[in-house]
C-alpha cells in the first residue's frame, strides 16, 4: 500500500441490516453497529469510502436510499447482478485513489474480486465478527490519538491493517 503524503485512500464497506426506515443518505441511512464505526474510521482519517448494498450496489455518501430489507446471497446469481451495480461505477473512480481498503463480508467481496489489483487491502479477521469489531475500534482509537497529524496518522492505520490481508485475493 502507497503510504506517501500525497497517496489518497478510499474505503469500500458493506451495507448493514440495521437501517433507517425513512428516505435519508447513505451516511446516515445505515445504522449497523460495524457500519457506524467503519464510517467513523473514514471520516478520522479523512477517507473517501463508498458503500456496496446487496441490493442497489454501489452508493456514494451522499446519495439517498429509501427503505429496502435485502441481503445479498452468497450465490452466483446475486453476486453477479450486484457486480454489474458496482463494477462500472468503482472502475470509474479507483483511478482517483492510490489505496483501497476493503471492509467486506465474504459474498460483497466477491462481487469486487474482478478489480482487484495491489492498491486494494481486502480485511480478513480468521477470529471472526467480534475480533473484526475490535480491530475497527483499535484503529478509531489510534485515529482519534493523533488528529493533528493526519498523515502520521493514516499511515498507522495502513500499517495496522497489513497484518489483516486476506491473501486469497
Amino acid at each position: 500500500m502507497n503510504r506517501d503524503s500525497k497517496s489518497k485512500t478510499l474505503m469500500i464497506i458493506g451495507c448493514s441490516k440495521g437501517k433507517l426506515t425513512y428516505k435519508e443518505k447513505v451516511r446516515n441511512f445505515y445504522t449497523g453497529q460495524q457500519f457506524r464505526m467503519l464510517k467513523k474510521l473514514a471520516e478520522l482519517n479523512k477517507f473517501d469510502y463508498v458503500v456496496i448494498s446487496g441490493l442497489l450496489g454501489l452508493l456514494k455518501p451522499n446519495e439517498y436510499v429509501i427503505p429496502y430489507d435485502h441481503k445479498l446471497k452468497d450465490n452466483k446469481e446475486d453476486i453477479e447482478r450486484v457486480r454489474k451495480l458496482t463494477i462500472p461505477k468503482l472502475k470509474e473512480i479507483i483511478p482517483n485513489y492510490n489505496n483501497v481498503i476493503c471492509f467486506l463480508p465474504k459474498a460483497y467481496s466477491k462481487v469486487i474480486k474482478p478489480i482487484l489489483s495491489e492498491k486494494f487491502l481486502v480485511v480478513f479477521s480468521p477470529k471472526g465478527f467480534f475480533y473484526y469489531n475490535k480491530l475497527i475500534a483499535s484503529l478509531n482509537r489510534i485515529s482519534m490519538g493523533n488528529l493533528n497529524n493526519i498523515k502520521e496518522t493514516n499511515r498507522k492505520v495502513l500499517d495496522s491493517l497489513e497484518e489483516f490481508r486476506d491473501v486469497q485475493y
